[in-house]
């Protein structure tokens, strides 16, 4: 199981792209034609004001190539086991304030990392075969000019192994990675209404809602223990955090940062997507992994809120936004997305204050 907590207060972003996956199926409009008079981006090993193992080019305004955002694209063959880093470099000559890498690796994950100069991302790639990566303007910046982008270590030159690609055979492959979640034929959300004294659980008729308001009920016994009051459920954060929990089963990722930008932050989800209208926020995510025809037939509802929330109690960072005092309404979100025998639930915890 994997837990990754957040907490800001109000913090201000900017959208993308539309969204991939089961929300916003229209592709076409993602892939804008490219400007005629473009510089296209080099692979270069040699520049004397950079290390070696260096890609740059020029992100430039109404070179929309990702949605309404300048990019370049890049595909690098990896082995199993194989770490790389990749570095946002500054040098004389670049001129983005911050800059954003979205990555695909082999096995499907999609990771978005943004920074200023000097950001850097570590992956370790878990098979063999080929990371896409998509160079682009930041989602709460946008700026526009010339990068430096490093790739490090590698086993030969940059240029041998790097190829610059379009954004057609990137989208496609986001595409061809995507991943459909279970969702109940009567859609039902994590308040009291989607509480019953038992429902037997059932892999092919999974229902989010339940389990959502069982995970709240869950929350709240905990900071009753603790002297606090009850978090109320709100219905917008409840859609909020359902959407990026099935949007981390769909993508196959499992970060606060969406590789989708117009859901790419916490507040831009919940403030500029949703429309919430409370102040300080907080995110709690996870993930579970289930596999084994004796574990999967002794699954339960309850079990499974048992067990996010002791993984959740159990991390301080977790807990500190659980047990925050602040924080007056809850939304819970989870999904299910089944894959060769294997079950993979994704919860997500957005709280806000009044």
């Amino acid at each position: 199981m994997r837990v990754v907590p957040i907490s800001h207060r109000v913090d201000r972003w900017f959208m993308l792209l539309a969204l991939l996956s089961y929300l916003v199926p229209a592709v076409p409009s993602l892939v804008q034609s490219q400007s005629e008079h473009r510089e296209g981006p080099v692979i270069n090993n040699s520049l004397e004001d950079e290390e070696d193992c260096v890609m740059r080019g020029t992100l430039e305004e109404g070179d929309e190539r990702l949605g309404d955002a300048a990019a370049d694209f890049y595909v690098l063959p990896v082995n199993a086991g194989q770490t790389l880093t990749f570095r946002y470099g500054e040098t004389d000559s670049s001129r983005l304030r911050c800059y954003s890498l979205l990555i695909i690796t082999p096995d499907g994950q999609q990771i978005r990392a943004e920074g200023e100069c000097g950001t850097a991302c570590e992956i370790e790639m878990m098979m063999k075969g080929e990371v896409f990566i998509a160079a682009t303007t930041c989602s709460r910046d946008r700026s526009y000019g010339r990068y430096y982008l490093q790739i490090l270590p590698l086993d030969g030159p940059l240029e041998e192994l790097v190829e610059i690609t379009d954004s057609e055979e990137f989208i496609t492959v986001m595409q061809q990675h995507a991943r459909t979640p279970i969702k109940s034929r009567r859609t039902s959300w994590g308040d009291e209404a989607a509480r019953r004294r038992h429902l037997a659980f059932d892999l092919e008729r999974f229902n989010p809602g339940f389990l959502e308001a069982l995970i709240l009920a869950r929350t709240n016994e905990q900071r009753a223990d603790h002297g606090l009051p009850a978090c109320k459920y709100h219905r917008v954060l409840n859609k909020c955090a359902r959407q990026h929990s099935e949007e981390m089963a769909a993508l196959n990722y499992f970060s606060h940062e969406s590789p989708v930008a117009e859901f790419s932050t916490v507040y831009q989800r919940m403030y500029s997507v949703f429309g919430f209208q409370g102040q300080g926020y907080g995110e709690n995510i996870g993930m579970q992994s289930k596999s084994g025809e004796s574990i999967l037939e002794n699954l339960s509802y309850e079990k499974l809120a048992l067990e996010i929330m002791e993984m959740w109690m159990n991390s301080s960072g977790h807990r500190s936004t659980i047990l925050d005092p602040d924080y007056t309404f809850l939304g819970v979100g989870c999904a299910l997305v089944l894959e060769e025998g294997t079950a993979h639930f994704y919860y997500t915890q957005d709280f806000a204050m009044e």
